[in-house]
């Protein structure tokens, strides 16, 4: 299995290299909560979910 980290968090890759999209926003959202939203450009982060 590959590994892949967003903002120092593992997300699940397969064998077939496909993304976990579920492990990316979760990691966004808590990324969000925490006050650290720059990455947001200035949007709410649930105007943005997938």
């Amino acid at each position: 299995m590959k590994k892949l980290q967003l903002f120092n968090h593992p997300v699940r890759v397969n064998d077939e290299g496909m993304i976990c999209l579920t492990d990316m926003w979760q990691i966004a959202k808590l990324r969000a909560e925490s006050g650290d939203d720059e990455f947001l450009g200035g949007r709410e982060i649930t105007s943005i979910r997938p």
